[in-house]
């Protein structure tokens, strides 16, 4: 709707919000990485915890992605390839 009425009225507006629109989604994906990258900060602090108190953290994660069928690394790899 404010793009179509931009363009009726001056397409010079129209690039100006396609960019500032761009910047927008730009700005939010960078949110996003912050915020996969601080989660996963403290998932492997919380794994390294783990593994000081003497449980066999890696034995058990190896379990899990057998059983469920995919590398958690090529998952994440994919996730984040969407996000950007």
């Amino acid at each position: 709707m404010l793009f179509s009425r931009l363009l009726t009225q001056n397409p010079e507006s129209v690039n100006e919000a396609a960019a500032q629109e761009a910047n927008v989604r730009l700005e939010k994906c960078r949110e996003d990485l912050r915020r996969v990258e601080t989660h996963q900060l403290q998932q492997d602090a919380r794994l390294q915890l783990l593994r000081e108190a003497g449980v066999d953290v890696d034995n058990w994660i190896e379990s899990a992605r057998a059983q469920v069928g995919f590398i958690f690394n090529e998952y994440l790899y994919l996730l984040l390839c969407c996000v950007i």
